[in-house]
Protein backbone atom coordinates (compact mmCIF):
# COMPACT_ATOMS: atom_id res chain seq x y z
CA UNK A 1 0.00 0.00 0.00
CA UNK A 2 3.02 2.28 0.15
CA UNK A 3 3.05 3.04 -3.56
CA UNK A 4 4.15 6.35 -4.97
CA UNK A 5 1.83 7.92 -7.53
CA UNK A 6 4.36 10.09 -9.31
CA UNK A 7 6.71 8.59 -11.87
CA UNK A 8 9.60 10.02 -13.85
CA UNK A 9 10.26 9.64 -17.58
CA UNK A 10 11.50 6.08 -17.19
CA UNK A 11 8.29 5.15 -15.36
CA UNK A 12 10.13 4.79 -12.04
CA UNK A 13 8.39 6.04 -8.86
CA UNK A 14 9.67 9.36 -7.54
CA UNK A 15 9.89 10.06 -3.84
CA UNK A 16 8.91 13.72 -3.73
CA UNK A 17 10.19 14.15 -0.18
CA UNK A 18 13.74 13.73 -1.37
CA UNK A 19 13.52 16.29 -4.14
CA UNK A 20 16.10 18.97 -3.46
CA UNK A 21 14.92 22.53 -3.09
CA UNK A 22 16.94 23.64 -6.10
CA UNK A 23 14.68 21.53 -8.33
CA UNK A 24 11.37 22.43 -6.66
CA UNK A 25 9.51 24.97 -8.81
CA UNK A 26 7.13 26.11 -6.07
CA UNK A 27 10.04 26.74 -3.72
CA UNK A 28 11.74 28.89 -6.37
CA UNK A 29 8.52 30.85 -6.91
CA UNK A 30 8.09 31.45 -3.16
CA UNK A 31 11.69 32.63 -2.80
CA UNK A 32 11.36 34.93 -5.82
CA UNK A 33 8.15 36.50 -4.52
CA UNK A 34 9.71 36.89 -1.08
CA UNK A 35 12.76 38.69 -2.51
CA UNK A 36 10.46 40.92 -4.58
CA UNK A 37 8.46 41.81 -1.45
CA UNK A 38 11.62 42.79 0.44
CA UNK A 39 12.71 44.82 -2.58
CA UNK A 40 9.40 46.68 -2.61
CA UNK A 41 9.72 47.50 1.09
CA UNK A 42 13.27 48.73 0.53
CA UNK A 43 12.04 50.85 -2.40
CA UNK A 44 9.30 52.29 -0.18
CA UNK A 45 11.91 53.36 2.36
CA UNK A 46 13.94 55.02 -0.40
CA UNK A 47 10.82 56.87 -1.58
CA UNK A 48 10.23 57.87 2.06
CA UNK A 49 13.56 59.69 2.00
CA UNK A 50 12.42 61.83 -0.92
CA UNK A 51 8.86 62.31 0.38
CA UNK A 52 9.66 63.71 3.81
CA UNK A 53 10.09 67.42 4.47
CA UNK A 54 13.57 68.90 4.67
CA UNK A 55 15.18 69.63 7.99
CA UNK A 56 15.50 73.41 8.01
CA UNK A 57 18.65 74.43 9.89
CA UNK A 58 19.35 77.75 11.54
CA UNK A 59 21.75 78.72 8.74
CA UNK A 60 19.01 78.13 6.15
CA UNK A 61 16.60 80.23 8.16
CA UNK A 62 19.16 83.02 8.65
CA UNK A 63 20.06 83.22 4.95
CA UNK A 64 16.43 82.63 3.84
CA UNK A 65 17.35 79.52 1.89
CA UNK A 66 14.12 77.74 0.91
CA UNK A 67 13.45 74.17 1.87
CA UNK A 68 10.60 71.73 1.51
CA UNK A 69 8.47 72.07 4.65
CA UNK A 70 5.70 69.60 3.85
CA UNK A 71 5.42 66.07 2.51
CA UNK A 72 5.58 65.46 -1.24
CA UNK A 73 2.15 64.07 -2.09
CA UNK A 74 3.42 62.34 -5.24
CA UNK A 75 5.99 60.41 -3.24
CA UNK A 76 3.51 59.64 -0.46
CA UNK A 77 1.15 58.08 -3.01
CA UNK A 78 4.02 55.99 -4.37
CA UNK A 79 4.91 54.88 -0.82
CA UNK A 80 1.32 53.72 -0.21
CA UNK A 81 1.40 51.75 -3.46
CA UNK A 82 4.77 50.12 -2.70
CA UNK A 83 3.83 49.12 0.86
CA UNK A 84 0.47 47.71 -0.26
CA UNK A 85 2.15 45.73 -3.05
CA UNK A 86 4.71 44.46 -0.52
CA UNK A 87 1.93 43.27 1.79
CA UNK A 88 0.05 41.58 -1.04
CA UNK A 89 3.17 39.70 -2.12
CA UNK A 90 4.01 38.78 1.47
CA UNK A 91 0.54 37.44 2.21
CA UNK A 92 0.49 35.47 -1.05
CA UNK A 93 3.87 33.96 -0.13
CA UNK A 94 2.49 33.04 3.28
CA UNK A 95 -0.48 31.31 1.67
CA UNK A 96 1.75 29.39 -0.72
CA UNK A 97 3.98 28.27 2.15
CA UNK A 98 1.00 27.28 4.31
CA UNK A 99 -0.30 25.17 1.45
CA UNK A 100 3.12 23.67 0.81
CA UNK A 101 4.49 23.08 4.33
CA UNK A 102 2.39 20.38 5.87
CA UNK A 103 4.96 18.34 7.71
CA UNK A 104 6.00 18.99 11.27
CA UNK A 105 9.65 19.46 10.33
CA UNK A 106 8.98 22.12 7.69
CA UNK A 107 10.16 25.55 8.68
CA UNK A 108 7.91 28.52 8.07
CA UNK A 109 10.27 31.44 7.66
CA UNK A 110 10.40 34.15 10.27
CA UNK A 111 11.20 36.76 7.63
CA UNK A 112 7.61 36.62 6.40
CA UNK A 113 6.34 37.52 9.86
CA UNK A 114 8.86 40.36 10.13
CA UNK A 115 7.97 41.66 6.68
CA UNK A 116 4.25 41.52 7.47
CA UNK A 117 4.64 43.35 10.79
CA UNK A 118 6.90 46.03 9.31
CA UNK A 119 4.58 46.49 6.33
CA UNK A 120 1.43 46.68 8.46
CA UNK A 121 3.02 49.12 10.91
CA UNK A 122 4.28 51.29 8.05
CA UNK A 123 0.85 51.30 6.43
CA UNK A 124 -0.84 52.06 9.75
CA UNK A 125 1.48 54.98 10.53
CA UNK A 126 1.11 56.35 7.01
CA UNK A 127 -2.67 56.06 7.13
CA UNK A 128 -2.87 57.82 10.50
CA UNK A 129 -0.41 60.51 9.46
CA UNK A 130 -1.69 61.40 5.99
CA UNK A 131 -5.47 61.06 6.28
Amino acid sequence: MNQLKYKDKSDQPVNRRNTPRERDVLYKIVVTINVMAWGLLFAAFIVFHFARPDFITGVQRFWNIPGQTDWSQDHVGMMFFLVKACLILTLSTMLLRIRRNRRRGDNYGINLYVLTVVGLLTLLVMTLSFT
